[in-house]
């Protein structure tokens, strides 16, 4: 919608007016002459007598016109000479039509050798509310003048007459406070048939002169009023019925909120259907709503198209980016073109109904933020300076201790005074008043919203005066602050560990939870924003998922901490190569290697580095310098190997000594292993395993330690494979397993079909995984990786059955695998799944003894309570809760212990916590008996229970575990303290978290 310049546009939408008048207003229209008639006549078709079509070029072509008919200036364009003086002169009368009725026609004039007619003609019609030219009429449809040329007789043929041009006036100037208005219509040619093409510059001119006797709308009404413009373009992707008949047209109606029981409604006609495969021009004109006239292009309103512009600057649907190929396609096939622009004239009785309709938004609030920013950044300049003020006088002077009494005044001043002197002398004086100077300038800008001069210095004295009475009073404000502070005790410790966050983040990255899964991280850099690990781990996250921007700036951060580490340079070398800055990643890597020559991980990543380049000769090069520091190693570790055997020593492992790792371990197994990005898909109506958390080998971290020396990898590449899956370098990864196959002497091994199964289960292309890891256990069927990662891909298959014994077969070996972890989680929710709690409690409870999590312990609490060990579950639900009081599973199952006959009394605040957890909780809920569900509700004729038998606590506590390798199914207990070492009977209070602590 658009409202005209001019207008009142800060008005709503109504209905229409009714001017103060009442009885009908004639309005005189006087057609005075018309020009360049011979415009008219020679542009009304493509061809002539003399067959030349003419040009775009005005000038040119009326002056080629103007020789053409030099010696008869009234012939026209496809008429052929006439032999009588008659049919040289060009005899033509105007009709004038409005809203459909004929006012009138003029008399026949001889048009002037120059191309003029003079006619003179005046004629009207009566304009009233009620009547047929109504305010309603008025607004939207213009005055109709059509030129029509008289051929006299001839001999037996009778008079002919011809329409040669048609233009209209638009009377909405009538209604903008003008009595007159003197206008020159363009005349736009009539052609001859359908199909002609007229020349663009085939138009002439009427003079037209409209007026009236008074006012049509007075002052007031207008300005009280609203005009509202509404164009119709087209209708798109119309049902293929719509366009089988192209004679068709379509009508679309729009009704208008009105005062009283009058209605308007704005009718849009003559929709034309197409289906051409084209899109509609821009900018295109929009038209009168006339419906056909002879000459098409009197039709166009002047100054007025439709421009079009961006989808997404449109207020309507299918304004997004994927909405933009159907946009195209519609807007090019099936559609019913309008293009019509209507208008409706909206008086105050109508203005206040869509006053009602649509209310009025309330006011913006008031911008304060800049003031109030502004007022804090005086009072932070403020402390600093006195702070550096109270170093100088410490400086001078010493620290005066409480218990030496107070200083007598005589010396306060003396103090001062040589105080203000250093000051002053130093130039710190003038450098803290530079420090307020910018302060005061954004309070005065921002707070008192000043940024031009004063008029008089009377003005500037009053402001001055009133900015030092506001500066000294919140100067008063930051010191009192500043001195008042006490010693803030520090905040308790955590009961949760970087290594445990780390964890955290690695299970919501498996339930695609991301946004959790960067809040974790972000609170491991915010423990402890010196960590160089922490920002690793980080960077390798946002590595993974495409984030290579954040990647970069945490590798960076890093690299900021210690110029010098040595894995921070070579994870920016890999993120500038993703970004294809390759010069730069040449700097890091070179780097690398000159500060850790015998790097085999930097050399071979600059080898494949200058393999992207093209540098062939460099990259072999570094290849063969990696493959000579790998011999060397080797045989250091042999000589090694063999000393110690031959004194009786128990060798150390190989790995050991094997160069740093990208988490700075030296111990970490080579095996490869599942990535992070591995979806956690549970059996149907499991809960539990679907929190279960991904790989935590695929981390940079050093947190999670290896179950068992293995050999190393005996290829640069796979040294550096080993290195590239740590960070999550997947790109990398595929170029060195490339350069693996072709080094191999006698064909891949066990590791090699690990890396590619890995790189498969990144893209979810489980049946080349499963041929992968087919092969490697064909060379390898004792290794325990192997089994673990071939679990995995039957879990994620949905292949339960498969991913149990294969797991089972994994905690068979008497060497654990390197996500051992992984493989507790996953199997005790199968466990589960197939109601074999008691395996399932000890499979949970070997998890919580090799790293204790919140999703191992609401294990156990799950297993323990469909035991109906109800003492049990309450321990492992609340060391689960002390471990992440988030999870709403775990609140959700503490509920369905308090609904037991004797802990019923927390069973509101519980329930309350865990119905935060939305629909799968309440699937748990619902198991409750009906009546713990009476209970829940506080069924009055159920007795007061009686207090919690011992308390919830939010610090984990020691859990005795007998020894992994020792517990059966059915000696799998918790050790747990004494429940009268546990305070029973004690009170309860909240805590901070959410959960529940005793107290005494």
């Amino acid at each position: 919608m658009e409202v005209p310049a001019g207008l009142n546009a800060g008005k709503e939408p109504t209905a229409t007016a009714l001017p103060s008048v009442s009885q009908p207003v004639p309005v005189n229209i006087t057609v005075m002459n018309a020009h360049d008639l011979l415009l008219i006549i020679f542009g009304a078709s493509q061809h002539g007598e003399t067959g030349i079509f003419p040009p775009k070029d005005r000038e040119w072509w009326v002056l080629s016109v103007a020789k053409l008919c030099s010696s008869s200036p009234f012939l026209w364009w496809n008429r052929p000479l006439q032999k009588t003086p008659k049919s040289k002169v060009l005899v033509t009368f105007v009709r004038v039509e409005y809203n459909g009725a004929v006012l009138g026609d003029s008399s026949k004039t001889d048009a002037l050798p120059d191309g003029t007619a003079e006619y003179n003609f005046s004629t009207s019609f009566e304009y009233s509310p009620d009547g047929p030219n109504s305010l309603d009429v008025l607004v939207q449809k213009p005055l109709l003048l059509t030129m029509l040329e008289v051929v006299p007789k001839e001999k037996k043929k009778p008079e002919k007459i011809t329409p040669l041009g048609q233009a209209v006036v638009d009377l909405l100037p009538l209604l903008q406070g003008l009595r007159s208005l003197k206008v020159f219509a363009p005349l736009y040619a009539v052609p001859a048939s359908p199909s002609e093409m007229l020349h663009p510059e085939a138009m002439g001119g009427l003079e037209v002169t409209v007026s009236t006797k008074e006012l049509l709308l007075s002052a007031t009404q207008f300005s009280s009023g609203n005009l509202l413009s509404i164009t119709l373009e087209a209708a798109y992707s119309v049902p293929a019925a719509f366009i089988a008949d192209a004679q068709q047209n379509y009508m679309a109606c729009l009704q208008m909120p009105a005062a009283g029981e009058k209605e308007l409604l704005l009718l849009f006609k003559n929709g034309i259907p197409k289906a051409d495969g084209n899109k509609e021009p821009l900018p295109r004109p929009k038209q009168w709503p006339l419906g056909p006239i002879l000459a098409p292009g009197a039709l166009n309103i002047p100054d007025s198209f439709i421009v079009g512009g961006p989808y997404e600057d449109e207020d309507g649907d299918l304004t997004k980016s994927e909405d933009r190929e159907f946009r195209i396609q519609a807007e090019s096939t099936r559609r019913v073109v309008w293009d019509t622009e209507r208008r409706c004239f909206l008086d105050a009785a109508a203005v206040a109904v869509v006053k009602e309709l649509i209310p009025a938004r309330p006011a913006l609030p008031t911008r304060t933020e800049g003031a109030r920013k502004a007022v804090e950044d005086y009072h932070k300049r403020i402390t600093s300076i006195a702070v550096a003020i109270l170093r100088e006088y410490h400086e001078l002077f010493g620290k005066q201790l409480p218990d030496q009494g107070a200083i007598d005044h005589k010396t306060l001043e003396e103090q001062k005074r040589q105080l203000d002197y250093e000051l002053n002398t130093s130039g710190k004086y003038f450098a803290f008043k530079e420090q307020l100077k910018y302060s005061v300038v954004k309070i005065v800008r921002e707070k008192y919203l000043k940024t031009t001069a004063f008029e008089t210095k009377e003005q500037l004295q009053a402001f001055l005066s009133e900015l030092f009475v506001y500066l000294v009073d919140n100067m008063h404000i930051a010191l009192n602050k500043l001195l008042s502070e006490e010693d803030v005790s520090p905040a308790p410790p955590s009961c949760t560990t970087r290594e445990q966050l780390l964890l955290f983040a690695r299970e919501a990255e498996a339930n695609k939870d991301f946004k959790l899964a960067s809040l974790f991280y972000e609170q491991r850099i915010a423990r402890d924003q010196r960590s160089i690990q922490s920002w690793l781990d980080y960077g390798a996250f946002c590595l993974l998922h495409e984030d290579d921007t954040k990647a970069k700036e945490c590798f960076q951060q890093a690299l900021c901490l210690d110029s010098n580490h040595i894995q921070s340079l070579l994870l920016c070398g890999i993120v500038a190569v993703k970004l294809q800055h390759y010069e730069e990643a040449e700097i890091f890597f070179e780097d690398a290697r000159c500060l850790e020559p015998s790097n085999i991980v930097a050399w071979t990543l600059s080898g494949l580095l200058y393999e992207m380049k093209n540098s062939y000769i460099q990259a072999e090069r570094s290849f063969r310098e990696a493959n000579k520091l790998l011999r060397a190693q080797l045989e250091k570790e042999s000589r090694l190997l063999e000393a110690a055997e031959g004194e009786g020593k128990e060798p150390s492992s190989p790995s050991t000594d094997t160069e740093k790792i990208p988490d700075g371990s030296a111990d970490k197994p080579p095996a490869v292993v599942e990535s992070a990005t591995a979806l956690q898909e549970a059996p149907k109506g499991n809960l539990q395993a679907k929190q279960v958390h991904p790989d935590f080998q695929s981390s940079t971290s050093q947190d999670v330690q290896p179950a068992g020396p293995q050999p190393p990898p005996c290829t640069i590449f796979m040294k550096t494979v080993e290195f590239l899956m740590k960070v999550n370098a997947v790109g990398f990864v595929h170029k060195a397993l490339a350069h693996e196959l072709l080094s191999l002497q006698g064909g891949p091994t066990c590791a090699y079909h690990l890396a590619m199964a890995w790189t498969y289960l990144l893209r979810e292309d489980f049946p080349r995984c499963e041929e992968c890891l087919c092969e490697a256990i064909q060379i390898d069927p004792t290794n325990p990786n192997v089994w673990a990662q071939k679990g995995h891909l039957c879990y994620l298959q949905k292949d339960f059955d498969n991913a149990k014994e294969c797991y089972e077969q994994v905690i068979s070996f008497v060497e654990d695998a390197a996500d051992i972890h992984f493989v507790y989680l996953r199997l005790g929710s199968i466990y589960l799944e197939e109601k074999e709690y008691g395996r399932a409690k000890q499979i949970y409870l070997l998890a919580c003894d090799n790293s204790a999590t919140c999703l191992t312990w609401l294990g156990v609490g799950i297993a323990c309570y469909r035991l109906k060990e109800m003492l049990e579950a309450e321990d492992a639900l609340s060391e689960a809760n002390a471990l992440d009081n988030t999870n709403a599973e775990v609140w959700a199952y503490l509920t369905l212990i308090c609904l037991q006959p004797t802990v019923c009394s927390l069973l509101l605040c519980v329930a309350g916590r865990a119905a935060a957890g939305g629909r799968a909780v309440l699937q748990i809920l619902r198991q409750a008996r009906p009546a713990e569900r009476r209970a829940a509700a506080g069924d009055p004729r159920r007795p007061a229970p009686p207090r919690l038998r011992r308390p919830f606590a939010l610090s984990p506590r020691a859990h005795k575990v007998t020894s992994p390798r020792a517990l059966g199914p059915a000696s799998v207990a918790i050790v747990s303290r004494s429940r009268r070492d546990r305070g029973e009977g004690q009170g309860v209070r909240s805590e901070p978290g959410g959960g529940v602590r005793g107290g005494a």
